[in-house]
């Protein structure tokens, strides 16, 4: 988890600095909050099952805009399928 997270957050917020960020695996940094745009993360959903090495687990990444979801996307590389 942690390890997805930092690439992640490295990844997005070097291509969008001014961007804020809000991950399951990271302390809540506030001033995400006066941000116009943020990244959600959940880097690993499914830990149990990325451990135990079954295909069930995914990353989930969304964005908000001005306090609203505009997208979000589900990608389970175990079973190639992105949504």
């Amino acid at each position: 988890d942690i390890a997805v997270d930092t690439y992640l957050r490295e990844t997005l917020c070097a291509s969008r600095p001014d961007y804020g960020w809000l991950s399951e695996e990271t302390d809540d940094d506030r001033a995400r909050l006066e941000r116009e745009h943020v990244f959600i993360v959940d880097p690993i959903d499914g830990t149990r099952a990325f451990v135990r090495g079954f295909p069930t687990w995914s990353v989930l990444l969304g964005l908000e805009a001005e306090g609203e979801p505009v997208v979000g996307i589900a990608y389970m590389p175990a079973a190639a399928e992105c949504r």
